[in-house]
């Protein structure tokens, strides 16, 4: 046995069964609670996210609703985060990485099979993994061209039935607003430069960086005081990497909150004189992101046509 085969045997038969919380058959009132469930903002977010082959991205949104649950089910929903995360790494020609990932998730997902918890066909997602998983680990070169066509063929198959419509249809425009929309502010962050950033047409006006600053600072507020996130204790780092990676996290502690919520919450108003609902400070930071990615723009197109002029 090569040593790659003893650490995916190892993860299957040692590393899964030591951290898995779901027995290997489920009590049957407990799985037919769990498949009737209707599919909470995160989860949903994530599935669709996993299905747009955004596989980092619901890496990042399931891990949310994994960490809050406290109950076998949490199970599957590991399985679906790491199923997504080998399609990223084999995206990537890892084949070491994928292998793990895939193998832990078919572990995590087996107890699932005949459940179809939140209304997920987790057989249909094992059946595609499985061929794939064993394919990878007979072929040492993979040709990663074709391959990389047959895992972007992955789909989770689900019943869709949101538990909050309104919150999972918030998150779906913040998502857009921020880094899957076509006008989306973060690609643009991602190309912009420091020099850009600091750079000031006119002493009167501020620096681009001052109104990014503004930005991340608001979500936190509205994170804080409307969601009731705990305090984010991070200013703004000068160095503009950090500073970038900064209004990311600022971004997320907003998001996270939201995908807690439910419908009913956003119609509660908020603030000193209690004069908006949740809701509409919400869009306003929807609004925000889209606002700043225009300025963005132009801010470039500005600062390019004064460098051409010296």
């Amino acid at each position: 046995m090569s040593r790659l085969d003893e650490h995916l045997r190892h993860i299957r038969t040692e590393v899964v069964p030591a951290r898995r919380s779901a027995p290997d058959r489920l009590p049957a009132e407990y799985a037919a609670e769990v498949a009737a469930r209707p599919q909470p903002p995160l989860l949903l977010r994530g599935l669709e996210q996993w299905n747009a082959g955004h596989f980092y991205e619901q890496h990042e949104t399931l891990e949310w609703l994994w960490r809050a649950l406290d109950e076998p089910v949490r199970d599957a929903v590991k399985g679906l985060i790491l199923a997504g995360v080998g399609a990223y790494h084999a995206l990537r020609h890892n084949r070491r990485g994928a292998l793990a990932k895939w193998t832990a998730a078919l572990a995590y997902l087996e107890p699932f099979e005949a459940v179809r918890p939140y209304g997920v066909d987790v057989a249909h997602l094992r059946a595609q993994i499985a061929p794939l998983l064993e394919s990878l680990q007979q072929d040492e070169r993979p040709n990663w061209e074709a391959y990389a066509a047959r895992v972007r063929a992955l789909r989770v198959s689900f019943e869709r039935r949101p538990a909050a419509p309104r919150v999972t249809d918030l998150l779906r425009r913040l998502d857009r607003a921020w880094d899957e929309g076509p006008h989306a502010l973060w690609p643009l962050l991602e190309r912009l430069k420091a020099a850009e950033a600091e750079w000031t047409p006119a002493p009167a006006v501020p620096p681009l960086r001052t109104r990014l600053t503004a930005l991340g600072q608001h979500k936190v507020e509205v994170a804080e005081r409307f969601l009731g996130r705990p305090p984010f204790r991070a200013p703004p780092p000068a160095a503009w990497p950090h500073f970038l990676r900064w209004l990311e996290e600022t971004h997320e502690w907003l998001r996270e909150g939201v995908g807690f919520l439910n419908d009913a919450d956003l119609d509660r108003p908020v603030g000193k004189e209690e004069e908006a609902p949740l809701g509409v400070i919400l869009e306003a930071c929807v609004e925000g992101d889209l606002a700043c990615a225009g300025v963005v723009t132009m801010w470039q197109l500005w600062y390019r046509h004064a460098a051409s002029r010296l």
